[in-house]
């Protein structure tokens, strides 16, 4: 049926065949000359059972055999892919990019066969969506351009029946045995649905609409509490290479972003932690971009399904202009210069998701040369929104500024005034002081301040940020008098905890109800007799923990943190168990679990073999002692940290003191309490260590990777007076800074904590460009440089001039500007490490690299 939408509102199509004439084909969509364009296989599977290689190889070589070199073939289905069937859809994909290799060797043909060639339009779609959904969505996009009715009960049931009407037309057709009879035209298509092929909308985007839509966003209700927060442009690039730009006061290795900057940029990454504020800003950015005339379009991957960014952009826009809108109209605005595309949630989506919304975006940013919208993506982890952008686009790069003293300060004035009627600054103060007691660095995050400000405002004890979120979900019943909050929080977790098993913290109503009776059933024993999926769902709704999500109607906690919250209860109370395999998606309700005291020896080793940067981050909750008896683990979660089962390690308790110590050059494992242990001390270099095992193995490792990482130090710089020769220079110091990187990452660390580091890291290619004249010599810093990330690292000789206007120039943000002293005075090996460093922030948390030194006196 949204095909046959697709074919009624695209001039391009004119005729769909439902069952086509090879048995292979079960939809058909032809021009006005009746040549094939699209053929489609619909596949329903149960869900214990999966696709693998072998059935989809029969099915791909199947549509190559009939020759049809010009039209895309789809593999439609409702089932899961197993590991061989998504190694088989990536290699479809890689074959779409011109890198035919992978499909050769699954199909063992030469990659410069015609199989290929044809294979090239071939792709395999996942649609996990159930029926009641995929009918709902028709409905809408029906609604699109069905006669304006007079009420909105009107356009729900004139959209319905038209869905009805299309299903029973195409189901009848599908049962004729002439290929014929069942060639549906465009005209009859809109016979069907109670119009005249004329009065069809097709082209509906432009600069009317693109106005309308800004005046749209300039109306919509905005939440004056919401801290007004800033944008921090981050990058691989070391700070001391960047001599231009407005700094933060708080951060200053870091550059204050503008709202034009950032959606002016062809394509932009935000990052941050859960509840740093990601939403909020977006909020911002679109008001303030659309205030200054630009269109910013805000999308949440929730609503995204496989291979339908039109129709994802559909939703979007129908949520602020209140009237629905075509999946036509929304691939009209793919193809607007003018607009920016920021997809909220971008990281959370699935893998198989995310690897179709790269898909599509990389078919955008292929198409640079024509006219496309700009494209943002959104979310916590920086490596996978690296891998939705694909390695095609440069992006700016950026974070949520964290909460200033200033910001807390007015929030919890605004809150001692709506507690107590009255402003107080001497109560803010206290409050604000007990939350930074307490969560400390993580009081910058502005939803876990506003959550312990509301708990410290009202005289609530707390002592964890487990604790903030028990004390504010149980406000919630509270508050809306909804009883056994025990209950009612379990089972959510459960159903969450089933979501986060497939990588999602979301999903659809039907599979939204189906999980909760699940989850009754299987606890039914320990639950009330009461207990039913309606009066859950009911309370759930009512204290607002879930809500639906856009027109899509999936869905979700009110906020992705509550999911992980409530998960980890589930886990904690053994109402679910972690899946085998653990992934990024699991970080965030690992953690609550481990705050919660689930941390063991078995979590323990899971994560460091499957989660080892998690590891560290989790090591902070490991309360257990460090004793003798725990020097096997300890020494099991090194190895599987570092990759060396083969190293020993020597640990020596001053019982004096009660401090122990890590002795990195004793080459024997053993536990030392007397005189020789103290002589060890003195001659070998050591490292006191406090903590859990889990704390201790994670401190020698980030203790063994600075080892290994170069120290600082410079070289000596001098400048060519030929400024092609710097050039050349620049070109070649940035290639030897990518090869050390990766000859460092590939030295210290396991390759699957390598793969993540080199994903987290980016593109190391720069684009060039270098002042033709010297700077001023007194400042001895050589020529001006401005560099951006690229695809291969090249460098181009321009006068200073037009580098400074370039720099200018609205939409630069991307572009750094710095000098050739700066760079060249770094040795290669340094630069690479601090790269290295930079990554190791981000996925194991700032400062933990840097975190504990050797023991004062005893050297490094």
């Amino acid at each position: 049926m949204l095909t046959a939408f697709d074919v009624l509102t695209d001039e391009t199509k004119a005729f769909l065949r439902v069952e086509g004439r090879a048995d292979i084909v079960d939809i058909e969509v032809l021009d006005g000359e009746q040549k094939l364009v699209l053929a489609r296989q619909a596949k329903v599977r149960q869900q214990e059972y999966t696709w693998n290689q072998g059935e989809l190889r029969r099915i791909f070589l199947r549509w190559a055999d009939l020759e049809n070199q010009s039209a895309s073939f789809e593999l439609v289905t409702d089932g899961r892919l197993g590991p061989t069937g998504h190694r088989f859809k990536d290699a479809l994909q890689a074959a779409t990019e011109n890198r035919p290799e992978p499909l050769a060797e699954a199909l063992g043909v030469a990659p410069d066969s015609a199989t290929c060639q044809i294979l090239k339009n071939a792709r395999v779609v996942s649609e996990a969506s159930s029926g009641e959904v995929l009918f709902a969505t028709i409905e809408q996009q029906l609604s699109t351009i069905l006669p304006s009715p007079i009420t909105l009960e009107e356009a729900r049931q004139s959209s319905t029946r038209a869905a009805n009407a299309l299903y029973r037309f195409l189901l009848e057709r599908a049962s004729h045995s002439d290929p014929s009879e069942r060639l549906v035209s465009r005209s009859q298509i809109a016979d069907v649905i109670g119009m005249h092929i004329s009065d069809v909308p097709t082209h509906r985007w432009s600069e009317k609409e693109r106005q309308k839509y800004i005046k749209a966003v300039t109306v919509l209700p905005f939440d004056d509490m919401l801290v007004q927060l800033g944008l921090l442009q981050s990058d691989t690039t070391p700070a001391a290479l960047i001599s231009t730009g407005r700094r933060s006061q708080d951060r200053q290795d870091e550059l204050i972003l503008s709202t034009a900057e950032f959606v002016s940029a062809p394509a932009t990454i935000l990052s941050g932690r859960t509840g740093s504020g990601k939403s909020t800003i977006l909020q911002q950015l679109r008001r303030e971009s659309a205030s200054s005339g630009v269109a910013v379009v805000v999308a949440s991957a929730e609503e995204y399904l496989e291979n339908r960014l039109d129709l994802l952009v559909a939703n979007s826009l129908f949520a602020v202009l209140g009237q629905p809108v075509t999946t036509r109209t929304a691939t009209d605005l793919l193809r607007d210069p003018e607009v920016c595309l920021i997809i909220d949630g971008a990281s959370e989506l699935p893998p198989n998701l995310r690897k179709s919304l790269s898909a599509e975006i990389s078919l955008l940013s292929g198409m640079r040369g024509q006219r496309t919208c700009k494209i943002g993506v959104v979310g916590r982890d920086f490596a996978a929104l690296r891998g939705v952008i694909g390695n095609s686009a440069a992006p700016v790069t950026a974070t949520v500024a964290p909460l200033s003293d200033k910001h807390k300060l007015n929030l919890a004035l605004q809150s001692v005034r709506h507690d107590r009627g009255y402003e107080e600054e001497h109560t803010a103060r206290l409050c604000i002081a007990k939350v930074n007691n307490v969560l400390g660095k993580d009081s910058e995050n502005p939803l876990l301040f506003r959550m312990g400000l509301t708990l410290a405002v009202s005289g609530t004890e707390f002592s964890s940020r487990s604790e903030i979120y028990e004390h504010f979900v149980e406000g919630l019943c509270y508050r809306s008098n909804v009883p056994s909050s025990d209950i009612l929080f379990t089972i959510l977790g459960g159903v969450f905890s089933s979501l986060l098993d497939e990588q999602r913290r979301y999903c659809d109503e039907f599979r939204w109800n189906v999980a909760l009776k699940e989850i009754i059933d299987q606890h039914s024993a320990i639950l009330p007799q009461s207990t039913n999926s309606t009066s859950i769902d009911e309370d759930s709704r009512r204290i607002g923990i879930i809500r639906n999500v856009g027109h899509s109607r999936a869905v979700a906690a009110i906020h992705d943190s509550f999911a992980d919250y409530l998960s980890a209860l589930a886990l904690h109370r053994g109402i679910s168990r972690l899946p085998e395999t653990l992934n990024v998606a699991d970080e965030q309700r690992v953690l609550f679990s481990c705050e919660l005291g689930d941390l063991n020896e078995t979590w323990s080793a899971r994560l460091a073999a499957q989660l080892p940067f998690t590891a560290a981050k989790a090591a902070r909750y490991d309360h257990r002692a460090f004793e003798r008896a725990s020097y096997d683990e300890v020494s099991e979660i090194v190895a599987a940290l570092t990759g060396s089962p083969e190293a020993p390690l020597t640990f020596y308790r001053d019982t004096r003191t009660n401090r122990t110590f890590y002795l990195k050059k004793s080459q024997t494992d053993t536990w030392l309490t007397d005189s020789s242990g103290l002589e060890l001390l003195r001659q070998a270099g050591a490292l006191q260590v406090e903590g859990g095992p889990l704390s201790v193995a994670t401190t020698i490792w980030a203790w063994e990777i600075r080892s290994a990482l170069p120290e600082k130090r410079g070289q000596e710089f001098y400048d060519d007076n030929d400024a092609q020769a710097t050039a050349s220079r620049l070109v070649k110091y940035y290639q030897d800074v990518e090869h050390e990187v990766n000859r460092l990452i590939a030295k210290i660390f396991p390759q699957h904590q390598a793969s993540r580091l080199l994903q987290t890291i980016g593109t190391m290619r720069r684009e060039i460009w270098v002042g033709e004249e010297l700077r001023d010599g007194r400042f001895r810093d050589g020529r001006s440089v401005r560099t951006r990330r690229a695809s291969t690292t090249e460098a181009t000789v321009v006068s200073r001039p037009e580098i400074e206007q370039k720099g200018n120039e609205f939409g630069m943000s991307d572009w750094t500007l710095t000098s050739t002293s700066a760079i060249l005075s770094k040795h290669e090996s340094r630069a690479a490490a601090e790269k290295i460093e930079k990554a190791l922030d981000r996925l194991a948390g700032d400062g933990w690299l840097r975190g504990r030194r050797a023991a004062p006196g005893w050297g490094r």
